[in-house]
């Protein structure tokens, strides 16, 4: 069963890279922020990552908060290139 669509944009972290050969899966690697599309109760999520997507373990993922985001935004300039 699929959840009940969200009223706010869930965005989530890898914690660890994904590489799947299925390709209805969304392959990501460490660090890399995902946009949560729809979550099964199975544990398997849809998302949208580098204009791809697919679906991905749960598990392997850490959803942001309101902190998270913030401190993101500083680490990244309006294009989305890193400013270092």
């Amino acid at each position: 069963m699929v959840s009940e669509a969200l009223d706010v944009q869930v965005l989530v972290r890898a914690m660890y890279d994904y590489e799947s050969e299925d390709a209805t899966n969304l392959n990501f690697k460490k660090d890399d922020v995902i946009q949560v599309l729809a979550q099964l109760e199975s544990g398997w999520w849809a998302g949208h990552c580098d204009g791809r997507q697919g679906w991905f373990p749960s598990n392997y993922v850490q959803v942001l908060g309101d902190d998270d985001l913030d401190s993101q935004d500083e680490d990244v300039d309006v294009e989305g290139e890193d400013l270092d």
